[in-house]
């Protein structure tokens, strides 16, 4: 059987906000489940998620900074 996060488990291993992870959820990016009243997330889904958005994040390239350019004398 699969452990269940509850929605401030989840927040703190993704570093959120509880709302945010209710915002996530009810939009479908992160998979959830009702039991009841309480929203709870598969510990398999989770850990998934982090990972999707950790390759997202390697393979997005860094934004060229644009640097004050001084004049030379």
């Amino acid at each position: 059987m699969e452990n269940l996060f509850n929605v401030k488990r989840v927040a703190d291993l993704l570093n959120l906000s509880s709302s945010c992870v209710y915002k996530k959820a009810e939009n479908g990016e992160i998979p959830s489940v009702k039991i009841g009243t309480a929203l709870r997330f598969s510990s398999k889904d989770i850990f998934e998620y982090i990972q999707n958005c950790t390759r997202k994040a390697e393979t997005l390239k860094p934004k060229k900074r644009k640097g004050i350019v001084k004049k030379r004398k």
